[in-house]
């Protein structure tokens, strides 16, 4: 995301909006990151998009979109007052119909489990009534190539 430095992510999201191409997550500045990608579905429906990054995925707070910096919506915790936080911001933008998914990067990089306090920040999210559906997402592994070769 912030591999090539703020000015790179400010280049990507304006080429993503030349081509049309919502976003959510990174931004700017901190408005424009916590804002959702907003995907039209027929009869006045939306899917909403909040996307976020943790520090548990080894993302630094220096990748904190600023008030007048680009940047990634980094969450500050796992925490429930954390996730009331976001239900709040969610509920600020949802309206009748809506359906909302919220896309969170975090974990370990090369772990297999899920610690407790993601599945109790994503119950958290669906039990505030504000969310439909998490993606969690960070794991950098392959799936094993495995051998049916017969001797």
């Amino acid at each position: 995301m912030l591999d090539w430095e703020h000015e790179g992510l400010r280049e990507t999201l304006a080429s993503l909006e030349r081509a049309g191409i919502a976003t959510a997550g990174a931004g700017p500045n901190l408005a424009a990151a916590r804002a959702p990608a907003s995907v039209p579905l027929g009869n006045g429906k939306r899917l909403l998009v909040f996307a976020f990054g943790s520090d548990t995925s080894g993302i630094p707070a220096s990748w904190a979109a600023g008030a007048e910096r680009a940047g990634v919506n980094l969450l500050p915790s796992l925490t429930p007052a954390a996730a009331d936080a976001v239900a709040a911001l969610i509920a600020a933008w949802r309206q009748r119909g809506d359906i909302v998914l919220v896309s969170i990067h975090w974990g370990s990089n090369w772990g297999y489990e899920i610690p407790p306090a993601q599945t109790q920040f994503a119950h958290r999210l669906i039990d505030s009534g504000c969310v439909d559906l998490i993606h969690g997402h960070s794991s950098h592994h392959r799936a094993a190539s495995r051998s049916t070769a017969s001797g």
